[in-house]
């Protein structure tokens, strides 16, 4: 499976984690917002997966990005705040080991947007120290 096709099945995967989560956990949404937030998910991951999508240059907060680059920020954001929600409401929160590995591997790049555009530093802590979870919320500081 080539790095593209890859990204697109982690951005169906957590999306729907993110719905299922919201949904399991977030008992006072209305079925509206549930309804919003998987038709927002189902809208992003078709926009990703159209054709020239990933190779074309939008206007983003962080600058003129490729679509393959936002796709690769919206996924750790995905991740992220899944973790946010399940940790604030029900904790203690585990993240998908499939997921901690992708945003550890996404991290470890050396042109990971993640790590510019929120000023983090590259991974440096060998996984042999900590969990994988343990790193990746290091890297975002959510835990020291």
């Amino acid at each position: 499976m080539d790095s593209d096709a890859r990204h697109l099945d982690t951005l169906a995967r957590t999306s729907e984690t993110f719905i299922q989560t919201c949904t399991s956990i977030l008992v006072d949404l209305d079925d509206d917002a549930i309804s919003s937030a998987a038709a927002s998910a189902n809208k992003q991951l078709t926009a990703f997966r159209s054709h020239g999508a990933l190779d074309a240059a939008y206007s983003h907060l962080d600058g003129v990005l490729s679509g393959r680059q936002i796709l690769r920020i919206r996924i750790q954001e995905l991740i992220i705040h899944t973790w946010d929600i399940v940790e604030a409401i029900d904790p203690p929160a585990l993240i998908e080991p499939g997921s901690v590995k992708w945003a550890i591997e996404e991290l470890d790049q050396p042109d990971s947007l993640t790590i510019e555009r929120l000023g983090l530093e590259p991974l440096v802590t060998p996984l042999d120290t900590q969990t994988g979870q343990e790193t990746l919320l290091k890297a975002f500081g959510r835990i020291k």
